[in-house]
C-alpha cells in the first residue's frame, strides 16, 4: 500500500526524508532467501542513519565498516565484535591498534604495505588477527574491466608474496579471500565470474569468500526482468556450499527502503523545481532516483532549488500536467543521500521514521541559526 503523502506533508510540512523499516526488513529477508546460509554485513558508508543500523542489528546483519569513526558507530548501538567487517584502504597504525585490539571478525587488508604494517603490529602486541585479503579479481565483466589500475586490492600476482607474509607470522589467521566488482549491479555472472577468480586463489583453503556488495537494488533489478534471487540461483550454483559466503550490500538493502515527500515550487518550459535539492539527493553518477508521478504526455525535467547546474533529480519524465504547489514522491532516495548530504544553502529535510506502519517524528528540519552554531 503506497503512503498518503498528503497526510504526511500536512502533518509533518515539506520536504521530507522517510525511512520506512518495515521495508528494509522486507528487503533483508529477501536477500537472505537467496543466500540462506550466507553473512550478511551491512555496508555502513551507503547509509549510516542510527535507527536503520539498529534496525540491520536486530535482523541479525554484520556490519561491514570502512574507518574508526564507523567502527563508533558499531560500539554506539552495541554489535558485537565479532560481527563487525574491518575494510578500508590507507589506513594509519593507530587505526589498525584500535581495531586489533578489538578481536573483529576480520580486518581485510587492501594492499601488501597494509599487510606488512598489520604484521608488525601483530608481532609487537603478540596477539592474534584474523584477516581478509581484498583482491583485485582482474575479470573481464559484463561491461567492463573490473578495476583495472584500481587502488583497492592485491593484484593476483603479488598474492604469493602475502601468502608468504602471513606464513611467517604466527599471530596472522588468514580466513576471508574477499573483491568487490562495483555498483548497481544487474548482471548476476559477474558475480559468478568474481567467485571463480576468487576460488583459483583459495583452493577450498580458506573458509571465506566474501564477494562484497554492488547489487542493484530490488526494484532497479525488477525493471531490467530481474530479482536478487537470480543472483542467489547463479552464484550458489557455483559455490556448491564449498566455502562460507560473505556479502556486504548496502545499496541493495537500502535504496528502497527510503523515499521522500517535496513540493513543487515553480514550473517553467519543461523544468519543475522542487523544495528538496541536490544538497541532499546527492547528484551522484549512479543514483537511481525516481520521480512517482501518474504518466501522462507532459515530459519535465526534475530539479532542485540549487543555483548549482548539477542539482538535477530526474530527467524526462512523462506525467500528467502538474502544477505549482503539488506533492511528489521520489523513490529510491537511501543510497549514500543520508551519508553524503549537506548543508549548501539549504538544511535537510525533516526525517521521519516508518516502523510497524505507523509514523514518528525523528528529526525537525533545523533552522539556519542552529546549522550556523555548528560550523562556527
Amino acid at each position: 500500500m503506497r503512503d498518503n503523502i498528503k497526510l504526511l506533508a500536512k502533518k509533518y510540512g515539506t520536504p521530507l526524508f522517510v525511512i520506512d523499516l518495515d521495508k528494509l526488513e522486507e528487503t533483508f529477508l529477501k536477500f537472505k532467501k537467496a543466500f540462506p546460509n550466507s553473512i550478511i554485513a551491512y555496508s555502513y558508508k551507503t547509509n549510516f542513519h542510527p535507527e536503520i543500523l539498529k534496525a540491520l542489528k536486530r535482523l541479525g546483519a554484520f556490519a561491514e565498516i570502512i574507518s574508526n569513526q564507523e567502527l563508533y558507530f558499531t560500539e554506539k548501538i552495541g554489535v558485537d565484535n565479532n560481527k563487525i567487517i574491518f575494510n578500508g584502504l590507507g589506513r594509519t597504525n593507530k587505526e589498525f591498534i584500535e581495531s586489533t585490539q578489538k578481536n573483529l571478525f576480520s580486518i581485510n587488508i587492501n594492499s601488501i604495505d597494509e599487510l606488512e604494517k598489520i604484521s608488525s603490529i601483530s608481532r609487537r602486541l603478540r596477539k592474534v588477527v584474523k584477516i581478509g585479503l581484498r583482491i583485485d579479481p582482474e575479470i573481464n565483466l559484463h561491461h567492463k574491466k573490473s578495476f583495472s589500475n584500481s587502488k583497492f586490492g592485491i593484484k593476483r600476482r603479488d598474492y604469493k608474496k602475502a601468502e608468504k607474509i602471513i606464513k611467517n607470522n604466527r599471530y596472522l589467521r588468514l580466513k576471508i579471500l574477499h573483491s568487490h566488482i562495483g555498483t548497481n549491479s544487474i548482471t548476476p555472472n559477474n558475480y559468478v565470474e568474481n567467485f571463480k577468480a576468487l576460488d583459483n586463489l583459495a583452493k577450498n583453503q580458506i573458509t571465506y569468500l566474501d564477494l562484497g556488495g554492488g547489487f542493484a537494488s530490488e526494484s532497479i533489478l525488477n525493471e531490467n526482468s530481474k530479482s536478487i534471487l537470480d543472483f542467489g540461483r547463479a552464484i550458489n550454483k557455483a559455490n556448491k556450499n564449498r566455502y562460507n559466503l560473505i556479502f556486504e550490500p548496502g545499496r541493495y538493502l537500502i535504496e528502497d527502503s527510503c523515499y521522500c515527500v517535496t513540493r513543487i515550487l515553480s514550473i517553467y518550459n519543461n523544468w519543475i523545481i522542487l523544495d528538496l535539492a541536490g544538497n541532499f539527493l546527492i547528484p551522484l553518477v549512479n543514483a537511481n532516483y525516481r520521480i512517482k508521478t501518474k504518466k501522462g504526455k507532459y515530459k519535465y525535467n526534475f530539479a532542485g532549488n540549487l543555483c548549482f547546474a548539477a542539482d538535477i533529480i530526474q530527467k524526462k519524465v512523462y506525467s500528467v500536467k502538474l502544477n505549482e504547489g503539488e506533492l511528489i514522491r521520489i523513490d529510491n532516495v537511501g543510497a549514500y543521500t543520508f551519508s553524503l548530504r549537506n548543508n549548501m544553502a539549504f538544511p535537510d529535510p525533516t526525517i521521519i521514521i516508518k516502523r510497524n506502519n505507523k509514523y514518528k517524528l525523528y528529526k525537525q528540519k533545523q533552522t539556519p541559526l542552529e546549522i550556523f552554531n555548528n560550523i562556527t
